[in-house]
Order: C-alpha cells, then structure tokens, then sequence
C-alpha cells in the first residue's frame, strides 16, 4: 500500500520528467561504471568532445546525418584500435545540439594516453576535414576551493580533482 506508480507519459529525452529520470536510471549508472572500469584499467577516463564543420552532411539533425556520424565515429575509433591494440579504446557516446542547431558529439573514453593532435589528425582524416578534437581528463570540482559558476575553464580546470589511475 505504500508504493505510488510513476508513469513516464512518453519517454522521450524532450519530455523534462522523462529526461530526468532517463539521466538517473540510464546514463548515470553507465558514467559510474565507467570510472570503475578505467580505474580497474590502471587509466584516467578522459571527456572528448567531436565536431563536424557546419556544412558536413553529419552536423545536421537528419536520419541521414545519424548514419553519416556513426560511420565516423566507427572509423575513427576502428583505426584507433587497429594502431593502440584491439581492446585499447572503449567508450560511451552521447550526441548534442549546438545552440546553433547543428550537432557535436561527446565521449567518455577510457583509453591510454593518446596525444590531443594525434587524435584531431585522425578525426580530421575520417570526418572529411573535420574540426579538431577537444579532450579533458574527468574529474570532480574540488570541494574547498570551486571557483563557481562565472569562472573561466582555465581556472576551473586548476580547481579540478583528476583521480589518480588504478587504486590508490
């Protein structure tokens, strides 16, 4: 008698509850088991961000557009794998809109270190002379001296508690 069922009325990520509850139950759990992953891996997971130019066939929002992307990335991270080793490159993607309209996509990659200009060489190579490849370390604001919210990403990122690979 204590239970209360919550209906989803559609399950769509445009749906604010729906989204909520897809990020809770969906992608959270999946984040947290990547760094459990990377950290058994002795590796940091690392937060790439991929762009296309805006007049590429795969920044656009069309099923064509999705196809086109997916064969990108698929190349992308099968060339990866065949110079770094075939178990060397694991990651979960997730695509977003640019305020302008056209779409960008984001990785958690657990991987060894891979040189930034290597990686936009690569990308550049697969995606049609794409833009460069954007990557960070994942990592947590540090408690005691997070800098906020109107900070630039050079100070937040000294203010960044990367954890250290493997135990420890």
């Amino acid at each position: 008698g204590e239970l209360k069922p919550w209906l989803r009325p559609c399950d769509r990520w445009v749906c604010t509850p729906c989204c909520n509850w897809r990020v809770e139950t969906e992608i959270t759990p999946e984040i947290v088991k990547a760094i459990e992953w990377a950290r058994r891996k002795n590796q940091t997971l690392k937060f790439y961000t991929f762009t296309w130019k805006a007049e590429d066939e795969a920044a656009g929002t069309t099923q064509d557009a999705a196809v086109r992307r997916r064969k990108d990335v698929a190349h992308f991270v099968q060339q990866l794998r065949r110079e770094n080793g075939r178990d060397s490159f694991e990651y979960l993607r997730v695509t977003e809109n640019h305020k302008s309209g056209k779409i960008h996509l984001h990785m958690l990659v657990s991987a060894p270190y891979l040189p930034q200009a290597e990686l936009s060489e690569q990308w550049v190579k697969n995606t049609r002379g794409a833009h460069r490849v954007n990557v960070t370390s994942v990592g947590m604001k540090c408690p005691n001296c997070w800098p906020g919210k109107k900070a630039t990403q050079a100070e937040k990122n000294k203010h960044m508690i990367v954890p250290f690979p493997g135990k420890g």
